[in-house]
């Protein structure tokens, strides 16, 4: 009779600790990262009495960590694109901050460039005036000598 209770002892306390590994990976299904775990339950050694050969019962073998070759994959792939996105993040800040050093020297050459441009239609105002003065005034002596 001890035998049966040590058999059903061992029974529950393998169940128990499968029970465990399968709360564990319940809890932890959305954190990031965990794979899920796997009792494995092997029967113990049988052992031989006077009466007959009595079995062991059961217990944990192993507790194996299951990996998904296609999650593993995708995590890799994500972790790879999170680092080149990192790269071009740490290019695009550095770039930002070259145009931030240099916005105040382009915009005096642009202040610079507007006030050449305005002098230059100025002078090309004034041209054309003198142009039409000197053409009205050529009007005016060819008039008058005739």
């Amino acid at each position: 009779m001890a035998d049966m209770l040590t058999i059903g002892t061992n029974a529950t306390n393998t169940f128990k600790r499968a029970l465990d590994v399968t709360s564990h990976n319940v809890a932890n299904i959305g954190t990031e990262g965990y794979n899920r775990q796997r009792a494995e339950i092997l029967s113990d050694a049988p052992g031989n009495a006077s009466v007959g050969f009595h079995g062991g019962g059961s217990k944990i073998g192993t507790v194996q960590r299951m990996y998904a070759d296609f999650i593993q994959t995708q995590l890799v792939d994500a972790n790879s694109q999170k680092s080149r996105y990192n790269e071009q993040l740490s290019v695009a800040k550095q770039l930002e901050g070259l145009l931030r050093e240099t916005m105040p020297v382009f915009k005096t050459l642009c202040n610079v460039y507007l006030i050449l441009f305005i002098i230059w239609l100025i002078t090309l105002l004034l041209q054309l005036l003198v142009n039409k003065l000197l053409a009205s005034r050529l009007i005016w002596k060819v008039c008058f000598l005739i």
